[in-house]
């Protein structure tokens, strides 16, 4: 039996068409995965950065009293009110981004797991 010569291009023209679309779709992948992989080790600074930076505000509370020491008792409440709400608000950002961390590092991801830890060292 003899095949048409056009035959023979099609297939090779379906075969590079394939092959072209599936080293795009591994580019596509592989890139997706190491955004990720940055997204992750970002989390991991901001959260690290966060803590730290919730500690300094709860070692200069007595100093940013002291500064508002002239001001009248109605908006000394209400400053003190906010910087405790204010407080709260970076206790829940941080408890919420260790725990996405911790989700993160629980798929059983080496990927994952090291960019959680470089991102919180």
């Amino acid at each position: 039996l003899r095949t048409n010569n056009t035959d023979s291009i099609n297939n090779l023209d379906y075969y590079w068409v394939w092959t072209k679309q599936n080293q795009n779709h591994c580019l596509y992948r592989v890139s997706t995965y190491l955004m990720m992989l940055f997204t992750v080790a970002v989390l991991g600074v901001l959260a690290e950065f966060l803590m730290t930076w919730r500690s300094v505000i709860a070692n200069k509370k007595s100093h940013i009293y002291e500064e508002l020491g002239d001001v009248s008792d109605t908006n000394r409440k209400r400053m003190e009110k906010a910087l405790r709400f204010f407080e709260a608000f970076l206790y829940f950002i941080c408890a919420a981004l260790s725990y996405l961390l911790m989700l993160a590092t629980m798929t059983f991801n080496t990927g994952l797991f090291v960019a959680v830890i470089a991102g919180l060292t």
